[in-house]
């Protein structure tokens, strides 16, 4: 039997585009996907922090998009960007199936604290 484990966790991720015009997901930058070991398209859930522009908690799920590295880009895509605006404050928790058994009590996932240390200082 395989069960569902929290692989990594991105925490207060800044918002840096909320575009309703686009397929839907979270963009990421690649460099912050290769660190938390998550792959394109990978199942994502996304906490807001605090509450929407319409006063509600939000929390829902989608997958990823490699952004451009270097970046610190992590941009709300489709129907998120009704609930997460652009400068919002996110957790997004990422999920693997594993074998049942596989995991032991030692097992920690990956966490990033914020996507602001891999923005490039701009000169």
């Amino acid at each position: 039997m395989l069960i569902e484990v929290l692989q990594a966790k991105l925490q207060k991720a800044v918002v840096t585009d909320s575009n309703v015009k686009y397929r839907g997901s979270i963009t990421l930058d690649r460099d912050i996907m290769d660190d938390l070991g998550v792959k394109p398209y990978q199942r994502c859930d996304i906490n807001l922090v605090g509450e929407d522009e319409y006063g509600q908690p939000f929390r829902g799920n989608s997958y990823i998009l490699p952004g451009p590295r270097g970046t610190g880009c992590c941009e709300a895509n489709g129907a998120l960007s009704y609930h997460i605006a652009k400068k919002s404050e996110v957790h997004l928790n990422f999920y693997a199936s594993v074998p049942e058994g596989s995991i032991d009590d030692d097992y920690e996932p990956i966490v990033i604290e914020s996507n602001l240390p891999y923005m490039k200082k701009k000169k």
